[in-house]
């Protein structure tokens, strides 16, 4: 908007590597390749799934901020977004907002729903709105938040509730074994510990990533 005040833009280099809580021997188990989906992942996708689970919620640029946007490298905002998405969140007093709802591939997915019902048993936790991402069994269906857009607080997942869910899910090691991906981990947790009214979709905004294509007003691009 041409009256909004000069913004900073800052850039991080990033390092990926093991963390601390594993040890060489589990490292060094880890394969270089996963050859699963119809895809190759290496080391580097692995790492930055974890990445999006963890640690980019305790960067030094982020500490003092209330929320975060994430944009992919590969994502594409098709129109101005006519309102400010943090503004929007605040003023609805929502935690975390997304784009749409996807299936994760069942080849990527392996052991992560009994690792989710290992934590909820082990802590006697009791889902908020899980049961609309279950199917007909009593399972996890594989829905998963296409976190290549995705706003929330931060505070959620720096709480302890939260923290003491993925560091259950991340001792598993099925990240860099399985290629568990942020996306299911991130509607599991939500759908888990956030209550449903404090979610929201962002579907009035104009976005392209991949295969996914949301365009709330088509008639503007026919003309």
């Amino acid at each position: 908007r041409a009256a909004a005040a000069p913004t900073e833009v800052r850039f991080r280099e990033l390092q990926f590597k093991f963390g601390a809580e594993m040890s060489p021997a589990e490292q060094a188990a880890v394969p270089a390749k996963l050859l699963l989906a119809g895809h190759s992942w290496g080391l580097g996708y692995r790492h930055m799934s974890r990445f999006f689970c963890s640690d980019v919620f305790y960067l030094p640029e982020l500490e003092s901020e209330e929320y975060y946007w994430r944009l992919d490298a590969d994502s594409f905002l098709l129109a101005p977004v006519g309102f400010d998405v943090f503004e929007k969140m605040a003023r609805e007093d929502k935690v975390y907002g997304y784009m749409v709802v996807s299936k994760e591939d069942k080849a990527v997915v392996k052991g992560l729903w009994n690792t989710t019902k290992a934590y909820l048993d082990t802590y006697g936790v009791q889902p908020t709105f899980l049961s609309k991402h279950m199917d007909q069994k009593g399972a996890w269906n594989r829905d998963m938040y296409y976190t290549n857009f995705e706003v929330s607080r931060l505070d959620f997942w720096r709480s302890d509730k939260y923290r003491q869910f993925f560091a259950w899910i991340d001792k598993a090691r099925g990240i860099y074994h399985h290629r568990w991906g942020d996306a299911p981990i991130h509607l599991l947790a939500v759908a888990i510990l956030l209550p449903e009214s404090k979610v929201m979709r962002f579907s009035e905004i104009a976005y392209w990533h991949q295969y996914y294509v949301n365009l709330p007003d088509f008639s503007q691009y026919l003309q």
